[in-house]
């Protein structure tokens, strides 16, 4: 499933153009031997000052595409099939509540969500165990590790156990992912 990533891909690319644009300009302002050295300093000052500022620009840009980007990944792990909004603001403040208590009483509500096949409530504990980096009580969900992996892609998130554990829950989106997909022959 794709979420927009050539606008990420793209946004990327452009930096590195401005990135090697810049570094081409200086080269052949280095290079030209015609140019005092005072102005050439002060060229190469303007140079660098119209690449910093291009580079923020499209920096800025990216964040933007990013934040986006993980807007539209968490609307699909958490938001899909909520159609009981107040019933879910019910049920994400009681499983907030309950990871105030700690990660057992928030465990026994995932428990609970699944004795009485209550999605609306396992989806808040989800949310809540997604908001608050409770990563053990996710599950398999697909839409949220895939939420995850970008947020660890682009530094959203500092992975807990570093990149093995970042490593871990790529990897088992993957399998997921080629477990739930049909099958192309």
């Amino acid at each position: 499933m794709s979420y927009g990533f050539n606008d990420l891909s793209q946004s990327d690319h452009e930096i590195h153009q401005n990135r090697t644009a810049t570094a081409n300009k200086l080269a052949e302002v280095n290079a030209d031997k015609s140019l005092h050295p005072d102005f050439k300093s002060a060229k190469l000052r303007e140079v660098q000052d119209a690449g910093d500022l291009a580079h923020d620009k499209l920096l800025s840009a990216r964040k933007q595409v990013v934040a986006s980007e993980r807007d539209k990944l968490y609307a699909t792990a958490f938001q899909r099939g909520v159609y009981d909004k107040e019933k879910y603001r019910t049920l994400y403040t009681q499983a907030d509540t309950a990871a105030d208590a700690g990660a057992a009483e928030l465990e026994r509500l995932a428990r609970q969500a699944a004795n009485t096949s209550d999605s609306q409530l396992a989806r808040a504990v989800s949310h809540v165990a997604f908001d608050r980096g409770m990563l053990s009580l996710l599950g398999d969900a697909p839409a949220v590790h895939e939420l995850l992996d970008f947020e660890y892609k682009h530094t959203l998130r500092k992975a807990v156990g570093g990149d093995a554990r970042r490593e871990q829950l790529a990897n088992r989106l993957r399998e997921s992912i080629l477990t739930t997909s049909p099958s192309r022959s």
